[in-house]
């Protein structure tokens, strides 16, 4: 029904390390596609989180 891997995981490890993510930004990361579960995680080279 959803996909296990989301925005919020794009966003978490930046909000912890102290970063500052604005409105734009975060509309930004919200268009794109869906992360493809691939064996080994080429981000940000494909199109999840674009």
């Amino acid at each position: 029904m959803y996909a296990k891997t989301t925005v919020f995981d794009l966003v978490l490890p930046r909000i912890l390390a102290g970063e500052r993510i604005g409105r734009a930004e975060l509309a930004d990361l919200g268009h794109g596609g869906l992360c493809l579960k691939c064996p080994e995680c080429r981000y940000p080279v494909c199109p999840f989180g674009k």
